[in-house]
């Protein structure tokens, strides 16, 4: 039996031939597959989800051993193994991957590998939104020069210091799977943006840790927070992410956590949540017929009415129907 897909197990597709495989993957549009198994054929499987959130592509995908040759490649990818082992080879340069040890980066070359049977996460990166996302998180201006070389292949430690890479992925294909049928939910998420910032810090751990904090007067950090605080008043309907902060702000992610926790003592997320929830009190104290709480909810930008009735209730220390019950009274 094949491991278990990281997520979309209800809705994943099942080929028992290499030439099905072959033939679906292509649709894919990364690329020109052709698949030899390892196996006898009639032993082989293979089974995959793919899921599109905000124009990121990421693929569960589990097989029996396989070998693969790919003619052309459109955009690069980051296999990331859950189990099983293998290898890559482009030009003259070959890497190796293991389950819990290392990941690949593989660019958009042709290249031909080898896996045993594996479950794995395959991430087709857009290598612009990829530099966009660390300038931001590095408070880095300009576009002279890349911050990564997406060129070449190379292998990706899955553990940094106390950090365990696989574990964050486990968890972000369990966050997946939990809202596989609901891609409009995933879209508002964010959690393409927590992808994003994850390759980030798994290509060059030492970019964040070597950052130092903001120079400049006391009234130029404030400026910089007040452009932030300014951009989520006006947008308060939608989910906002840590990457747009940091574009608006001008602002790397450390010292915009800095900055707030100075300013407001709460992260730059919990700030948001509290914004909002004002919002949100404020239009239930004055509500008028026919208001309801998962209108308010959307309006103040929480994607569901139990998050945001947890949230109103920790914060007023009553349920957001109390109020607009009280409030619909007058």
């Amino acid at each position: 039996m094949l491991p278990s897909l990281a997520f979309g197990k209800a809705t994943a597709e099942i080929d028992l031939s290499v030439y099905a495989m072959q033939e679906r993957l292509d649709l894919l549009g990364n690329g020109l597959h052709i698949y030899e198994s390892l196996l006898n054929p009639s032993e082989f499987m293979h089974q995959s989800s793919f899921t599109n959130i905000n124009g990121l592509t990421i693929g569960s995908v589990a097989s029996t051993p396989i070998r693969v040759e790919l003619k052309k490649v459109n955009t690069p990818m980051l296999l990331i193994p859950l189990s099983g082992f293998g290898s890559y080879q482009i030009a003259d340069e070959k890497v190796l991957w293991h389950a819990g040890d290392k990941a690949v980066l593989l660019p958009s070359e042709a290249f031909t590998g080898e896996s045993s049977m594996r479950t794995s996460l395959a991430i087709f990166i857009n290598s612009d939104r990829l530099e966009a996302t660390a300038r931001g998180m590095l408070g880095v201006a300009g576009q002279d020069s890349r911050i990564f070389n997406l060129g070449r292949p190379r292998e990706i430690e899955l553990k940094y210091g106390h950090i365990s890479f696989d574990k964050i992925f486990r968890q972000i294909s369990h966050f997946i799977d939990e809202f596989s049928s609901q891609n409009e939910m995933l879209n508002l998420s964010g959690v393409d943006d927590v992808i994003y910032r994850t390759i980030v810090m798994m290509l060059n751990p030492n970019l964040i840790k070597v950052e130092t904090m903001m120079t400049g007067s006391m009234e130029y950090r404030k400026s910089l927070v007040d452009r932030a605080c300014q951009y989520v008043q006006a947008n308060q309907d939608r989910t906002i992410t840590l990457s747009e902060l940091e574009r608006v702000s001008g602002m790397s992610e450390r010292n915009l956590q800095y900055a707030f926790k100075q300013r407001f003592q709460c992260s730059p997320m919990q700030w948001i949540r509290l914004q909002r929830l004002a919002t949100a009190r404020e239009r239930l104290l004055n509500a008028v017929a026919g208001t309801t709480i998962t209108a308010v909810s959307l309006l103040c930008g929480f994607n569901k009415a139990s998050t945001f009735a947890y949230y109103y209730k920790l914060r007023f220390n009553e349920l957001p129907s109390i109020t607009l019950a009280r409030s619909l009274l007058r």
